[in-house]
C-alpha cells in the first residue's frame, strides 16, 4: 500500500494538468453553432505574411505616435487613442490592400501562433509524462502485494492513454505544416512586432488607469467656495 501512498500526489498532479489543458484549449476555441461547417482551411502565402507584417507594423507605429502624444501631455486624450483593427483597417487602405483578406489572414496566422504555443505545452507535458511512467513502471516491477500493482497498473494505463493523446493532438496538418515554415522564416519580425504590441497594450492600461484615477480625485475633491 505504500506504493499507492506515495506516487498519489504526483501522479494526481500530472492528471490534472492534463484536465486543465484540455479545459484551456476548449476555452481557447471559438465555439461553432450547432451544425455550421467546420472551420475553413485558409492557404497562405509568402506575400499574404509579408503584407501581414507590413500593415502590422503600420499600425503599430501609429498607434505608439499616439499614445507618446498622450503620455507627454501633448495633442489628443487617450479617447482618441485608436483601437489596434481600426489602425489596421487605415493601414490597408493606406497600402492599397483588401481589408477582407488581411483579417482572414490575420485570424490564420493568430491561429497557427496558438496552436503552436499549445503543441510546444504539449511536448513539455508528455516528457513529463514520460517520466512518470517510466517511475510508475519501476515501482510495479518490484510492487508485492496485489493491490498496489492493481493501483500502479491502472496509474500508468492512464498516463498512456494521456500520453497517446498528447501524441495525436501535436500531429499538424499539411496545410499547417507549410503555414508553419512560411512563419518560420519571419519568426524575428512576428516576435518583435508581438512585443511591441504588448507594450502598446500596458501603456494604454497604465493611461488609463491614471484617467480613471485623476477622474475619482476629481470628484473626491471639494468646490472651491466662491465669494
Amino acid at each position: 500500500m505504500s506504493f499507492r501512498r506515495s506516487f498519489a500526489p504526483l501522479a494526481g498532479v500530472l492528471l490534472v494538468l492534463v484536465a486543465c489543458r484540455g479545459e484551456e484549449s476548449d476555452a481557447s476555441a471559438t465555439p461553432s453553432p450547432a451544425g455550421a461547417p467546420p472551420r475553413a482551411v485558409v492557404e497562405l502565402d509568402a506575400e499574404d505574411v509579408e503584407h501581414y507584417l507590413a500593415v502590422r507594423a503600420v499600425a503599430l507605429e501609429r498607434l505608439e505616435r499616439e499614445l507618446t502624444a498622450v503620455e507627454q501631455g501633448g495633442v489628443g486624450t487617450l479617447a482618441n487613442v485608436e483601437e489596434l483593427s481600426v489602425a489596421e483597417r487605415k493601414a490597408t487602405q493606406s497600402a492599397g490592400m483588401d481589408w477582407g483578406r488581411y483579417t482572414v489572414v490575420r485570424d490564420e496566422i493568430a491561429h497557427l501562433l496558438s496552436l503552436q504555443r499549445q503543441r510546444e505545452d504539449a511536448k513539455v507535458l508528455g516528457l513529463e509524462l514520460r517520466h512518470a511512467r517510466e517511475d510508475l513502471v519501476s515501482q510495479l516491477a518490484v510492487a508485492r502485494d496485489q493491490a498496489s500493482r492493481q493501483f500502479l497498473q491502472a496509474q500508468a494505463d492512464r498516463l498512456s492513454a494521456e500520453i497517446d493523446k498528447l501524441d495525436r493532438e501535436r500531429q499538424p496538418s499539411e496545410a499547417e505544416l507549410r503555414h508553419q515554415e512560411l512563419l518560420a522564416r519571419v519568426r524575428t519580425s512576428i516576435a518583435t512586432q508581438q512585443g511591441r504590441l504588448e507594450k502598446v497594450q500596458r501603456q494604454m492600461k497604465s493611461l488609463l488607469q491614471q484617467t480613471r484615477a485623476a477622474g475619482s480625485e476629481g470628484l473626491a475633491r471639494p468646490a472651491t467656495p466662491v465669494n
